[in-house]
Order: C-alpha cells, then structure tokens, then sequence
C-alpha cells in the first residue's frame, strides 16, 4: 500500500554553476514540508514491504508522520523519503514521477545505485532529456548529493534525503517561468538499473510501474517559492465568471493559503469604477485546493461586467487577482451559463439560454481560435434553456472555448478537457 502527494510550484528560475561531479554540502537546516493527501492528512505509507527490502520501504512513524516531504531553496529542490532502517546505500532507485494538474507526466527526478556508487538525475516525460545532477560513490554519499539521516524518536526508521539543482530541474521538465501546478508520485525499485518504474513500494494502492493521472488525482499542493520559507502563500489556480440569468456566479480556487483573512469580490460595470459586491472569508492556512463561489445580482445591467478578486491577507496586506468578465444582450438574453463537468473526459454538458426564438451555431474552438468541433449548425431553437452534449473524444488535452451564435449575439465559455 502506499500514497502521494502534491504541490503547486511557482516557478523561479535560477542558473546553477557547478557540475555533477562537485562535493556537493547541505544547508545547516531546511524548513521541510510533509506531503498531504487534497483532505489535509498526511501521506503515511504502511511497513508493508519483505524485510529483504526494508531500504526500499517507505514507512511513516509517530513521530514523523510524512512518509515523503520536500524542501526548497534560490538554487535547489530537496527530497526526503522514510525508509525502514537504512544503514548503508543498497541497489536499487528511489524515484519520483511529476506530472502536472491533469496527470500528465512531466518527468522524473531519481537516485539510482549500483553496488558501489549512485547518480541522481532529472529526466523529461520523452525522456530524450536525461540530466545527471549529481554523481558519486556510496561512501561519499553520492559526491554529497544525497545522504541518510536518523528519524528523530525512532529507532527503525530514517531518511533517504537526496536534492537536484532547481534550475536543472525546472528547465527540464519545462515548468519554468511560470506557475505550474505539479505533482509528485514517489515509490521504489529494487534491481540494478532499474530506474524507469516502480516495482517494490509504490505510495498508493495502485501497482502501476508508472503512475497514470488517477494516480496523481488526490494530492495536495504547495509552491516551490513558499517552500523557500517554509511557508505556503495564498496560490490562485483559477477564476472564472458564468452568467445565469440575472446573476453572476463567480467560482475560484486555491491550491494553497497562508494566513488568508478572505477575498473582497469587485465589480466594475463598463466604463465605471470599481466597487466592493461581497466578501468571501478564506481558509486562514491550507496547503490542500479549496473552491470558492459567490453569486452576484446583476438584474438591469447592460454591456460588459468586470470581476476581480481583493485577497487580503491577516495583516492587512493585500494582492488583486486577474479580471474576468461577462456581457450579455439585454434584448436576446442569449448566453451559455454552463458547462458540466468541467473538466471533462470526454463529454460534457452545455447549458444555455435563449431569449427569443433562433438559429444557433454552437462551436468547439482551441486557444488559438481555430474551430475543432461544430456542435449545432443554424439549429432553429424555441426562446428558454436549452441542453446539449458534446464528445471531445479524439481531441488532445488542454483547454477550449465552446462559442454560441446567433444573428445578433455571441457568447463564450471556457472549458477544460483533462484525459
């Protein structure tokens, strides 16, 4: 049996000047961080492997809960995992799969050992990318990138601890510059060269030799710049606006808080200013997502509506989201108010209303604004709510725009298909 975690990087990149044969040192303390499952409780993988192989069982104990925690400087990302009572590097791989929020592999970073030495690398999904980190024999722990620590308060575990240039890792798994939302899956090889699957210990009851995107689903998230500081920051993941009626839902979501009093919800109506329509108290601390949502009258309201988040943090300090906006037709009263679900593999439902008999086309278009799909053409539609589903199956993942038509109107909606 086994489990995994998550967490959302911010990526700063950062240029790494030594080389992988370098003595590498440790930083006096790191503020490490304990994987957790989306529900806040820790990940906690059970002695469950022979006792051949107890340096390739990831355990947990009372005194240290996490079977896998993460730490991160400016230069470097820093892996821990507990182990049954490791005295001595011993064949075999510890690896950790990364993939991003829809379970699409990025890549791996594993530490791999023969019988006298070992090397740590960094490895892209197409694996044409292969990055020696670091290098070295056992007894000098791996030219000093890797090493194994006693478990505080326990007398049958440790730690394998093993870290990786943060730029290196960045670049070649292609997170950088950005905020990408990423995962990680740990488990365990045993075997000489075995550095492409999981075949001893995984972190979840699955027994696949590589994680699938079910794997990944139920992790919690972090940022490698939180982790910096020991902290986990309040990290937007998402904002989206959907107009129903006369009302506005607004729906956000989190990956992380840190000391998060709440969201003040703004609206500017077209060629206004802005003004406060709600607030949303927050999380506080939360290193799982959390999903907001807040509804906003708009009844008599024409043209375009603007929205934006105000989150205030406990002392007072302040940061604004991203706009989002909604406009409707107050003659035709045309809009598609949903999608569900959404995500979606591969159908989802469209919702929509009319508000006077039409001919509509409903269309599939990607980031780029070219149609993939045509839904409805000229379909003669009587006014009211109306239902249609549509099947993305043989497109590739990654998001869309579904685009509804009239002779005098037009609406837009995000969605997001995830295989």
């Amino acid at each position: 049996m086994n489990r995994m975690v998550t967490f959302f990087i911010a990526c700063l990149v950062t240029v790494f000047a030594g080389t992988a044969s370098a003595q590498m040192m440790w930083p006096s303390s790191l503020n490490w961080v304990g994987y957790t499952y989306s529900n806040s409780e820790a990940v906690q993988d059970p002695q469950d492997i022979p006792n051949n192989q107890i340096a390739f069982d990831l355990v947990y104990d009372a005194n240290a809960p996490y079977s896998v925690m993460v730490a991160a400087t400016i230069t470097h990302v820093y892996f821990r995992l507990q182990v049954r009572d490791i005295t001595d590097w011993t064949v075999g791989t510890y690896v950790l799969y990364i993939a991003d929020a829809t379970g699409t592999i990025l890549g791996k970073t594993y530490l791999t050992l023969t019988g006298n030495a070992g090397s740590i690398h960094v490895v892209n999904a197409a694996g044409s990318v292969d990055q020696t980190t670091g290098s070295g024999s056992h007894a000098s722990n791996i030219g000093g990138w890797a090493r194994i620590t006693a478990v505080g308060g326990s007398s049958t575990h440790d730690y394998v601890d093993f870290q990786v240039p943060r730029g290196i890792f960045e670049s070649v798994l292609g997170i950088a510059n950005g905020q990408i939302l990423i995962k990680f899956y740990a488990g365990t090889s045993t075997g000489a060269g075995n550095v492409n699957n999981i075949n001893t210990d995984w972190m979840t009851p699955s027994t696949n030799a590589v994680p699938t995107a079910a794997d990944f689903g139920m992790l919690s998230g972090a940022t490698v710049s939180g982790l910096t500081m020991g902290v986990l920051p309040v990290e937007l993941t998402s904002f989206s606006a959907y107009l129903k009626s006369n009302t506005v839902e607004l729906r956000w979501n989190t990956a992380t808080e840190k000391n998060n009093f709440g969201f003040d919800v703004e609206r500017r109506i077209e060629g206004g200013e802005w003004t406060s329509v709600g607030f949303v108290a927050g999380h506080g601390n939360s290193n799982s997502p959390k999903s907001y949502r807040h509804n906003d009258e708009v009844s008599g309201l024409k043209g375009a509506v603007a929205y934006r988040l105000k989150q205030i943090d406990r002392d007072g300090s302040i940061e604004y989201s991203s706009t989002v906006m909604v406009s409707f037709d107050a003659e035709t009263g045309m809009n598609i108010t949903d999608a569900y679900p959404n995500p979606f593999n591969p159908t989802t439902t469209v919702n929509f209303t009319l508000g006077q008999d039409s001919n509509v086309r409903l269309s599939l278009h990607d980031v780029t604004g070219r149609e993939v799909k045509t839904i409805l053409e000229n379909a003669s539609l009587s006014a009211g709510s109306h239902a249609q589903t549509i099947n993305a199956d043989g497109l590739a993942s990654g998001r869309y725009f579904l685009v509804l038509q009239t002779a005098s109107a037009r609406s837009m909606y995000p969605v997001l298909l995830s295989k």
